[in-house]
């Protein structure tokens, strides 16, 4: 019995453990983040008069929506010419349903 018990207390021990390390890296990475990406968004807000820059994220996990976005995106594009700079993501990079799409996706946006 007593082998259960330390086995249970190393149990206890190292889900304390686990957890405080998980806080530590989660505060970590938010404090990295966060230096990085409101500077960014300052320059972003401070060049908007001159330059309009939108991000967007195109899904490639399922064929229908993708599609979709990028078709109605670039008819907007057509319709009303704005000065801006569109930079966008794929949500799933490794998961691509379609590979011909994305060749051609990339091609025109």
């Amino acid at each position: 019995m007593s082998s259960i018990n330390l086995f249970k207390a190393v149990n206890i021990i190292f889900f304390k453990l686990s957890a405080k390390i998980k806080i530590i890296l989660n505060y970590f990475f938010s404090v990295i983040f966060t230096s990085i990406f409101i500077p960014l968004a300052i320059l972003i807000r401070v060049i908007k008069p001159l330059v309009h820059i939108r991000i967007g994220c195109l899904r490639n996990d399922v064929i229908g929506n993708s599609i979709y976005n990028a078709e109605y995106y670039l008819c907007q594009k057509k319709i009303i010419p704005l000065k801006t700079l569109d930079l966008f993501y794929l949500q799933d990079s490794q998961g691509l349903v379609n590979k011909q799409w994305h060749k051609m996706l990339k091609k025109k946006i």
